[in-house]
């Protein structure tokens, strides 16, 4: 596809256009001299995103910063995130192929897929943060601040995820950040875990009592049940491989922010929209991603009531499957 082309003929007035210009320019559009492709996004022709058209010599930088500066999403993700802002000819092809020179994200992958009688899926609420799964993740390598379990947050419903390094897995650990979540995101009815020590403890039992929680154990035969630990997982545990090296294995902890931030920015396979844009109703501009270029969208501010309940329906579909 010949851009200059393109560029060219939007530049004279429809009138005058041939035939083949006008084929051209259709779905293109010049915003101060800048090429911007028009998207939409259904049928409903006010729906729509203008995408900024990325040349040739900078499709590479955006590559490597969609890709292996967020996360080592996989393929189908990454062109997902892209998309929502940028545009560029046959970008599945550039991206897939920029994706397998990365060995390292080839052998952390894990396979997708319900293993048949074991996942089991627990319905969305009603609102954000009614229902939340909590788990610890682990052993890790001791970090530089004495770190080796990873408690894991995450909302059934919008799937935002919360990342926090701990020393041990003791329930005085368990609570305190649940102490900050609950402070941040408001008390949950429900609370889904495994069956550790820590979550069955007496003390944990109490604390749920005490603010009115539902406390859901998995069974202990089935630890595995959890498809939406499991479904996370699949994401989590290949993030951190991608972006440790070895040789700095003792500060995993701290790359926890870039990887939460990295979930909780991309769109997600179950709800097909982002965490963070299901849960705060837009979406955010990253550092670096030409901001200057960037034109809203018609529906830039998403109504939140429209936005969850898209979610909830989705992921019932999902759960379907």
């Amino acid at each position: 596809m010949d851009l200059q082309k393109i560029i060219s003929s939007l530049k004279k007035p429809q009138k005058i256009r041939t035939r083949e210009e006008k084929q051209l320019a259709e779905s293109f559009d010049l915003i101060d001299g800048i090429l911007y492709r028009i998207h939409h996004e259904s049928a409903d022709l006010q729906n729509m995103r203008t995408l900024f058209v990325m040349l040739k010599s900078m499709r590479k930088y955006l590559a490597v910063r969609f890709h292996d500066f967020a996360g080592h999403f996989g393929m189908e993700k990454v062109v997902q995130m892209i998309r929502k802002q940028f545009w560029f000819p046959r970008m599945t092809s550039y991206i897939k192929q920029h994706i397998r020179q990365w060995v390292v994200c080839a052998y952390s992958k894990v396979p997708g897929g319900k293993s048949q009688g074991k996942l089991n899926s627990i319905s969305p609420g009603s609102r954000p943060f009614e229902v939340i799964h909590m788990y610890f993740l682990f052993p890790f390598v001791i970090s530089t601040s004495r770190n080796k379990e990873l408690l894991v947050f995450i909302d059934n419903m919008t799937k935002f995820l919360r990342l926090r390094p701990c020393l041990s897995c003791l329930t005085k650990n368990v609570l305190k950040y649940l102490d900050e979540f609950t402070n941040d995101f408001g008390c949950p009815r429900r609370i889904v875990t495994d069956r550790g020590s820590c979550f069955s403890s007496s003390l944990f039992e109490d604390y749920c009592k005490q603010f009115g929680i539902k406390h859901t154990l998995n069974s202990s035969q089935r630890p595995q049940a959890n498809g939406q630990v499991e479904s996370i997982n699949r994401i989590l545990i290949p993030m951190i491989s991608s972006n440790v090296q070895t040789e700095s294995h003792k500060y995993w902890d701290n790359i926890l922010p870039e990887v939460q931030r990295c979930i909780n920015w991309s769109p997600c396979k179950s709800t097909g929209k982002p965490p963070f844009e299901i849960l705060y109703g837009y979406t955010p501009v990253k550092l670096g991603y030409f901001p200057q270029y960037l034109l809203p969208t018609s529906n830039e501010y998403v109504k939140l009531t429209e936005s969850l309940r898209d979610a909830q329906e989705n992921i019932r579909v999902a759960q379907e499957r």
